[in-house]
């Protein structure tokens, strides 16, 4: 080890004797001194540079075990980076997830990625928002993109659209899906259904609607979904006929209503005219849906009918939906409990109000 004394004024050291020398230079008492070692006894060495040539520059140095100094492989910016630490880093580290990490985005999500830089995930504004798909084909099968959106089916002609098997289209459990149906009131044989494919089940309200009809679906399974809502309001033209001879109807006035709220459908009708041949009850014919067979008994509804003969006593009008068929008679009822089909005129006023299940 050398030693580059730098002293101001070194005329005044008196270099006499050794003693008077190390006292003038505050070496204290230099018990031994060689080429390689100086040991100093009391005392301060000062305004004195040391260099160590074995040291390597801009490295943090320390003291091994045989307390000598030697240089590590930290340097002073690395080891300005403990400033704060508060804890070990080591436990700090564990756990901590590797930058090699993916997040990975499916569903309506988009984005993703390692943690290697920042990611982000974004849910986009089509799924937030209900999207409007129109469509003006008869057939159309669900697809990924149809998720959480309203179909619009435009076509006056009657339609189908199929709910896929999940292993052909693997809509997201949970999905629901509105379906708006123009139709043709004028027709009433025109028909939207929503079908299942093979394996998938459908419950809740019957799937097939007419005009105007809005139906919710929802993805309850794997392979199940349920109808939540089915509404429509329409009109249709009633027809009136014979039970018996339907004969030839003659209408100067003829209007058909009707409201379905899931599979409960109430019409409301008007109807002026004659009927020329006809035998038998006095029906009406052409309701927008087939009344449903209960095997208990015929939904009854209010009913008004001029110009027709009511059976003797009769003190009683309803209106009768027939199980199975899309038509509805009339029946007249005595205080005494003896019921009685009204039977046809060459003449008809008929207002009726019924409420029946499909």
């Amino acid at each position: 080890m050398a030693i580059n004394n730098s002293v101001n004024n070194f005329s005044n050291v008196d270099v006499t004797a050794a003693s008077t020398t190390r006292t003038n230079l505050a070496c204290g008492t230099m018990a031994t001194q060689n080429a390689n070692t100086i040991a100093v006894t009391g005392g301060t060495i000062q305004n004195t540079t040391i260099t160590y040539s074995s040291l390597t520059q801009s490295r943090v140095p320390y003291i091994n075990a045989s307390n000598q100094l030697e240089t590590s492989n930290v340097t002073p910016t690395e080891l300005s980076y403990l400033v704060g630490v508060t804890s070990a880093i080591q436990t700090q580290f564990t756990g901590k997830a590797s930058t090699a990490t993916t997040i990975s985005a499916a569903g309506l999500l988009t984005g993703g990625g390692d943690l290697s830089a920042n990611r982000t995930i974004t849910l986009s504004q089509s799924n937030i928002y209900r999207q409007i798909i129109t469509d003006n084909t008869t057939a159309r099968t669900l697809l990924l993109t149809d998720v959480n959106s309203t179909i619009l089916m435009t076509t006056t002609s009657s339609a189908t659209i199929t709910i896929p098997a999940n292993a052909t289209t693997a809509i997201p459990i949970g999905t629901i899906i509105q379906i708006i149906y123009t139709g043709n009131a004028a027709d009433p044989l025109v028909f939207l259904t929503v079908s299942p494919a093979g394996g998938v089940t459908l419950t809740g309200f019957t799937a097939v609607v007419r005009a105007s009809a809005i139906i919710t679906i929802q993805k309850t399974g794997t392979n199940a979904w349920r109808t939540l809502s089915l509404n429509e309001e329409s009109t249709f033209s009633p027809t009136v006929f014979g039970g018996t001879t339907a004969g030839t109807p003659s209408y100067s006035a003829r209007e058909g209503r009707y409201t379905r709220n899931g599979n409960q459908i109430i019409v409301q009708i008007y109807v002026v005219g004659s009927l020329s041949g006809a035998a038998g009850s006095l029906r009406v014919g052409a309701l927008p849906y087939t009344v449903k067979n209960v095997n208990t008994y015929n939904p009854v509804g209010s009913a008004r009918i001029d110009l027709v003969s009511l059976p003797a006593s009769a003190t009683t009008l309803v209106s009768q939906g027939l199980r199975n068929t899309s038509s509805m008679n009339f029946v007249a009822s005595t205080p005494a409990g003896v019921a009685s089909d009204v039977l046809v005129a060459a003449n008809y006023i008929i207002w009726t109000v019924l409420t029946y299940e499909v």
